[in-house]
């Protein structure tokens, strides 16, 4: 059986080929995958709020040419 200070040296071994490059990688991950969800969760808020007040896209570029 190891001892602990065994045990910490093979735990710390095992985790010297995680890269700066690697590290780096995972968190434009993470964070990107943050902002794509917080871009969703804002678009559909205020589609929701458009929805609310009867807007609707398309009807506000209406030109009524007749008259012209």
């Amino acid at each position: 059986m190891e001892t602990a200070s065994e045990e910490s040296t093979s735990w710390s071994n095992a985790y010297k080929g995680i890269s700066s490059d690697n590290i780096k990688g995972l968190v434009l991950a993470v964070s990107s995958s943050f902002f794509i969800g917080a871009s969703f969760i804002v678009k559909k808020k205020g589609l929701k709020k458009a929805g609310a007040s009867g807007v609707r896209a398309g009807f506000l570029l209406i030109i009524d040419l007749r008259g012209l």
